[in-house]
């Protein structure tokens, strides 16, 4: 077994306890135990793996986590003088140590949307067994409220997906997904968490239809797929609506012994509870005062035995006073803060779910619940950390297809009328800057890198072909071996004068720095090798307009593609006159990037398209300050040390 094979199965194993909040969690009453074996080896593994520099940056620098820790230990010392919950607790723990021991460079490895996918399939399988195997109605293994939470966290998800398809397999996969999700929600019976996700629907169908006009269309799809959930679902539906139309008439008549009446009398005693330890509550001895107010005819009896008051607000002001109020509101409020600071494409899938937890706490208590309560710090921590991904599911058109659109409008005859009579704008072109007067400077600075560095692209063509730099608007070199391309050559970089300029991504992975000396742009390229091929990736600038961000205050031009030339495999040896390693081969580099007249000088940039590959995926390229940068690529453990 390779080195990289052991790893990549380690850091496969690190990351189980996410899968298993997915399914296992969900799937068995023990589910949220299990969890606390798989931490305990992810724990050993990452420690292994990694070491404890990375959990101790975590710990450093992750507020989330500071308020995990704050939760721990408040949830210790309420166990320890007035009781809290063994199951929060113990989730709480789990939650602190996993993500404590979690590098940030695996969770850019996850892909959030095939996590929710895993989710919707463990909901509708355990559903449709409890329901039409086992016949047992809502008296599920699991209790179906804190289940209807996990529904309705999916199908807001696959919901705003769906708004987000841009082509037809990602429409029918995320309204397949979201009918699937919606069906457990359905049977579930929780009005609160149906209440929850319509409000949670009308806002982002609000939000879509001011971005994209268009996106109003998908919401005779989404009506239809409504539709058909309804119809698996109508008579739990229909007995749920009679139900609570019953209760609200005999409420009306001062009955309160339904089950809204019995919510209103909870919230009532909660209200009237609060005052009687209002800083750090009355822990398990709740219980004993509502049976005094019981004794007295104050309240029902029936409402005595509940350890919660179907409002996670008063339940936490009651039980755990001011401070547990202040805990959860934090909870809330932290992570939309982050979310919405970071301003991606995770922010609106974080802020929903945060909406459906948040609307869920008005009559009910999903941060009370141990598997509930998992599932949310997850799912907001790994939209908060993990760098936005659009790659796998919901691939964008590739350039040949746009082409090809592109083409046919065009030859529409009245798009060709209006053409011919619109009156031709000269574009202002910008001259770009010389500075092939700095290479003697630029190769003399190279030369001191302690690397295996060589010249590339424009940079090799000009001493393989001209013999000199007759024009050079940036310098482009290139390494070979990844074990280089580290905080340390930047580090170099620095120390010869250059300032660390950008750096641009693959699939979450560098593979260009950009240094600048005296206006001029000193490209270093990483090529990925195979057995018998050497491989250049960059973001598809080529073809596509990125979409514009400004992320962790570094401006980032984002592409939903990449491309991808491959070389026959570089050989690198010294070359004499310049004292500089180059590829043995030069000419096959030139033929794969430039095309068969390489050899001809070109006024302009020229490129062959024919031995590109465009693949879907994220790419961007990133510019900024060098310490914003370095604090970015740290925080992602985007380099090696």
């Amino acid at each position: 077994m390779t080195i990289l094979n052991k790893k990549n199965i380690l850091n496969n194993i690190i990351l189980l306890p996410i899968l298993w909040v997915f399914t296992g969690m969900f799937l068995y009453p023990g589910g949220k135990k299990m969890i606390v074996i798989l931490v305990l080896i992810s724990t050993m593994l990452s420690f292994y793996t990694y070491g404890i520099k990375p959990i101790l940056q975590n710990i450093k620098n992750n507020r989330i986590l500071w308020l995990l820790g704050a939760y721990c230990i408040f949830s210790i010392f309420a166990k320890m003088h007035y009781g809290y919950g063994s199951s929060s607790m113990r989730a709480l723990l789990c939650l602190f140590i996993f993500l404590a021991i979690l590098p940030p460079s695996l969770i850019t490895k996850i892909n959030f949307k095939y996590l929710v996918l895993i989710g919707t399939i463990t909901s509708f399988i355990f559903v449709m067994v409890h329901t039409f195997i086992f016949h047992q109605g809502r008296m599920w293994s699991i209790n179906p409220i804190p289940y209807a939470t996990f529904s309705a966290t999916l199908s807001i998800l696959s919901f705003y997906y769906l708004l987000q398809s841009r082509s037809i397999r990602p429409f029918l996969l995320w309204i397949t997904t979201f009918v699937t999700a919606l069906i457990p929600l359905l049977y579930s019976q929780s009005r609160g968490l149906w209440f929850a996700l319509i409000i949670a629907i009308i806002v982002v169908v609000i939000k879509s239809f001011f971005n994209n006009k268009k996106s109003v269309y998908l919401l005779i799809p989404f009506l239809l797929a409504t539709g058909i959930a309804y119809y698996f679902s109508h008579d739990r539906i229909t007995q749920r609506i009679t139900q609570t139309e019953a209760e609200i008439h005999q409420i009306q008549k001062g009955n309160l012994n339904t089950s809204i009446g019995l919510r209103l009398q909870m919230w009532k005693t909660a209200i009237i509870l609060s005052q009687k330890s209002p800083i750090i509550g009355l822990g398990n001895e709740h219980i004993a005062y509502k049976k005094r107010m019981a004794e007295q005819h104050l309240i029902s009896p029936r409402i005595v035995n509940f350890t919660h008051y179907h409002n996670q607000f008063l339940t936490n002001l009651v039980k755990y006073g001011i401070i547990g109020l202040a805990l959860l509101i934090l909870t809330i409020i932290l992570p939309a803060y982050y979310l919405k600071k970071n301003n991606n494409e995770n922010t609106w899938p974080g802020l929903l779910i945060i909406s459906i937890y948040s609307i869920a706490s008005l009559t009910d208590v999903p941060f009370q619940h141990a598997q509930t309560l998992t599932l949310y710090f997850i799912l907001t921590y790994l939209l908060i950390i993990s760098p936005p991904i659009t790659k796998g599911i919901d691939s964008r058109n590739s350039p040949m297809r746009l082409k090809k659109l592109e083409s046919k409008f065009k030859s529409i005859r009245a798009v060709k009328f209006i053409k011919n009579i619109t009156p031709k704008k000269k574009k202002k072109t910008v001259p770009k800057k010389d500075y092939s007067y700095l290479n003697k400077e630029v190769l003399s600075l190279i030369k001191k890198i302690n690397a295996p560095i060589f010249p590339m692209f424009g940079t090799l063509l000009s001493i393989y072909r001209d013999k000199e730099f007759i024009f050079a608007d940036d310098y482009d070199f290139a390494l070979l071996d990844k074990n280089y391309f580290s905080f340390s050559l930047i580090e170099q970089f620095s120390k010869l004068g250059c300032e660390f300029h950008g750096f641009s991504t693959a699939n979450n992975e560098i593979i260009e720095l950009t240094f600048k000396y005296k206006g001029v742009s000193i490209d270093v390229f990483y090529l990925q090798e195979s057995a018998n091929s050497t491989i250049h990736l960059c973001p598809n600038f080529r073809t596509q307009k990125p979409q514009k961000l400004f992320t962790e205050n570094l401006k980032e031009r984002r592409f939903s593609e990449y491309f991808s030339v491959k070389y026959s495999k570089i050989v690198l040896q010294p070359h004499n006159n310049i004292d500089l390693l180059m590829p043995l081969s030069p000419v096959d580099i030139f033929l794969k990037h430039y095309g068969k007249d390489w050899e001809t000088p070109k006024k302009s940039n020229f490129i062959d398209f024919n031995n590109y590959s465009f693949i879907s995926g994220t790419s961007s390229t990133f510019q900024g300050k060098p310490k914003d940068l370095l604090g970015y690529i740290k925080k992602y453990e985007l380099l090696r040390n």
